[in-house]
């Protein structure tokens, strides 16, 4: 008998095939399962990452195991101190199989449910145009720039669309006979360029230090009738903290505008 074809009865022997089989299927349907339910509650993307690679990581520990022990119908021993009448149980064996088979139904299943399975429906367009934060601050650095990042955060929503800010500052400067450089972009500007346009929601904010941390507010409302439409406030301890906190006021509006779509339907 040649050296593979040792190796081979002895990998079949020891059962790691049958492991790396079970623990591969296994993977796979968390994965998958994973990839349906971790977007739901807005997991970041980096979740899946650590996930897959944690599996990736513990397969080679899962051969080993099973090179090492055998989970047999006596219990788990390593694999050279079992008798070899023990190795080979047969009830055990079918019990193994049985399990492997419900992993690969239950796999199947899934891939067939993710592939075939009515696609979701989106929630309808939802356009926003964001006018200029009220920079209650000593520091010129948050003028103009927590809108943008607001903006960018927003738009991580495949179903919410940002007007341009300058398309909508210079239209304003266009209304008011004035210079587009020094025009600013107010909740009243924004309210007239949102119902020009016919923009959903105008989206305003205002930043204040208190205490050495900075409070960012920020509100939605409906152009023409200025109802406010939702509001959240952070606060971040330090200045450099300032692009997690946006980053969660994003979050939460993300979440405000998909629940108020779905509830309208």
């Amino acid at each position: 008998m040649s050296r593979l074809s040792k190796l081979f009865e002895e990998l079949r022997r020891r059962k790691v095939i049958r492991a790396g089989i079970a623990y591969a299927v296994s993977a796979w349907l968390v994965v998958q399962i994973a990839a349906i339910l971790l977007p739901i509650y807005d997991t970041p993307d980096w979740a899946m990452q650590v996930l897959v690679s944690a599996f990736v990581i513990g397969l080679p520990i899962a051969l080993a195991f099973a090179w090492s022990f055998d989970l047999s119908a006596a219990g788990i021993k390593r694999t050279e101190k079992i008798p070899s009448s023990e190795l080979d149980v047969p009830q055990f064996d079918r019990r193994m199989d049985f399990v492997i088979i419900g992993l690969l139904a239950a796999a199947l299943s899934l891939s067939l449910y993710g592939n075939f399975r009515a696609p979701d429906v989106l929630p309808e367009a939802v356009s926003i145009l964001i006018a200029d934060f009220e920079n209650e601050t000593d520091s010129d650095l948050f003028s103009g720039v927590l809108e943008d990042m607001l903006g960018v955060g927003l738009e991580v929503a495949p179903f919410i669309e940002t007007f341009s800010r300058k398309t909508a500052t210079s239209l304003a400067a266009n209304l008011s006979g004035s210079d587009a450089d020094s025009t600013k972009l107010d909740l009243e500007s924004a309210g007239l360029i949102a119902l020009r346009e016919s923009i959903n929601i105008v989206v305003g904010g205002n930043v204040r230090r208190s205490n050495g941390k900075l409070t960012v507010s920020v509100s939605g409302f409906a152009p023409g009738d200025q109802q406010e439409l939702f509001a959240t406030t952070k606060t971040a301890a330090t200045d450099s903290d300032i692009l997690n906190t946006v980053a969660e006021i994003s979050k939460v509006v993300r979440l405000e505008l998909a629940r108020d779509v779905v509830a309208s339907r």
